[in-house]
């Protein structure tokens, strides 16, 4: 049956009824796509911090004192440090979301 067939007071109650509805359930439906999302990107910045961190590691290994070294060491060391924070954030925030 096509909705255009039903009287214009039959259509109302429809449309209220299938708005009640989403207001219902959208809700509880995103709840876990949030926290589903913001553990990926966690993931995804933690792995961009474990590359980093070895980028670290290999530039101390071959650390010689001159300004290139220490540009290395302190902008890779910085990006990891950025980039775990974010990681960090992220998983608590889904952790807090799945918790209310």
């Amino acid at each position: 049956m096509r909705f255009s067939n039903f009287s214009p007071a039959r259509q109302k109650q429809i449309i209220g009824a299938s708005v009640r509805f989403a207001k219902h359930t959208l809700p509880e439906a995103v709840r876990p796509a949030r926290i589903l999302w913001h553990q990926i990107i966690g993931f995804l910045f933690l792995a961009m911090t474990l590359s980093g961190a070895s980028f670290l590691v290999r530039a101390f290994k071959h650390f010689t004192g001159d300004g290139k070294s220490w540009a290395e060491v302190l902008l890779s060391s910085v990006f990891t440090i950025i980039l775990g924070g974010y990681a960090l954030s992220s998983f608590l925030r889904a952790r807090r979301l799945a918790r209310r």
